[in-house]
Formats: structure tokens, sequence, C-alpha cells
């Protein structure tokens, strides 16, 4: 039945998109009842899958594929730090993945507390970024060319635009004028204005080494900024 087939395709064009970009949590193995409840908790606002669960591994089945990043070092079991694990999921979304898988391992040993904080924080940030990454248009960063080191990409969604930037070299490195302009403003930072965060050095203001910033700017209609 071609009519059946076409509405199937027609209502699967439809559907809502924000599945597209998967957040998840992922236990790997068994854990105990103490583990097994830190790791509810930081997955409150984000989706999470257990031993058993079969989501973790299909997703690496559908392009572009989701990076699978480890909480704990696989090489001696120790937490990954807030920055350490922050970066290495700002640096996924900049390589273009298809979603963010975070890998917590069955250990007899605990966690701190801090860890855990860390990691409901890095995953509510990416949940909180899934609408624009799914529904979003990808285009050119709104400035010219950057120096060795930075790294950025860009977004528009619903009106507005979004760009990460990062400083992935061992110096600090000078932000984009274009990225001082009032219609821009921070994400998950205390304050809002870049100028208020970065220290400002001779000729302008300056990103620490291994320093991501999230931007978003004021709604705009036509090039114009409300």
């Amino acid at each position: 039945m071609r009519w059946a087939a076409a509405l199937a395709c027609a209502l699967a064009a439809c559907a809502p998109r924000s599945s597209l970009f998967p957040v998840r949590l992922c236990g790997t193995g068994p854990m105990s009842p103490a583990r097994a409840r830190r790791l509810r908790a930081a997955a409150m606002r984000v989706g999470l899958s257990t031993a058993g669960d079969a989501t973790c591994a299909e997703a690496a089945n559908v392009p572009p594929a989701p990076a699978m990043l480890p909480v704990f070092d696989p090489r001696d079991g120790r937490p990954v730090g807030a920055m350490r694990l922050g970066l290495q999921s700002y640096c996924a979304l900049l390589d273009g993945v298809g979603g963010l898988f975070y890998s917590v391992p069955a250990q007899k040993d605990e966690a701190p507390p801090e860890q855990w904080i860390a990691l409901r924080l890095v995953a509510e940030q990416m949940s909180a970024l899934q609408q624009i990454l799914t529904g979003g248009r990808a285009w050119a960063a709104p400035f010219g060319p950057l120096p060795e080191g930075l790294r950025a990409r860009a977004w528009r969604y619903h009106g507005r635009d979004y760009v990460i930037v990062a400083d992935l070299g061992r110096d600090s490195l000078k932000i984009p004028v274009q990225l001082l302009e009032p219609r821009w403003r921070l994400l998950f930072q205390r304050r809002r204005d870049v100028q208020d965060v970065l220290p400002f050095a001779g000729d302008g203001w300056y990103m620490a080494p291994f320093q991501v910033l999230v931007f978003e700017s004021r709604p705009s209609l036509f090039g114009l900024s409300f």
C-alpha cells in the first residue's frame, strides 16, 4: 500500500526532532544501590540508560554518531574532573557529533559528591542546548578567521544566534571583537556580559586556555536585533 508508506514517511518527517540529539547518562554495569541512586539524581533532567538497556548501543548506529564520554578515567578509575568533562563535551559539539552519552561504570569505590554534581551540571548544560543543536541551522561564525587554538561553531534558532567558542591552545587568546557587541550575552555564567567575565589585557579581552563560552544573541528579524 503505497499511500500507507507515504503517510508513514510524512509522519516521520513531521515528528518532533528533540530526540535526534540525545543527551543521556549510561550505567554500563550492575552497581550498588548508592551509586544507582546518585546516577538517577544526576540524570534528573536528562535521559538515563542502565545495564541491559540497548539505547546507548543503538545510538552508535545512527549517523552522525554520538560521543561516548567516560565519567571515570578508564585507566585508573578516578573521576574525570568537572573542567575536563565539560571541555570534552563542548569539543564533541564543535566536532559535530550526533549526541552525548556519559558512561558511568559499575565500581566498588564510590565517587566524591563533587563528581556527581559536576556530571549533573555538565549534562544539564548539554540538555539545555538540545533544541538548538537539533532544530537550529548551522551557519558560519559571525567573525573572520580565528587564531590558531581558538575554535567556534554557530547556529541560528528561532530568531537568535548561538555561538560556542573554545580556547584549545596553550596560551590565552583574544576573543573576537564581534562577540563584544551588546547583542550578545553569555549562557551558563554568573555574569551575562563577556567583559565582566574575561580579563582585559592591553588590546582586548582574553580567554584562558581550555576555557569555553556559549553566546546567545538578542532576537533578530531580517538581520535587525531587538
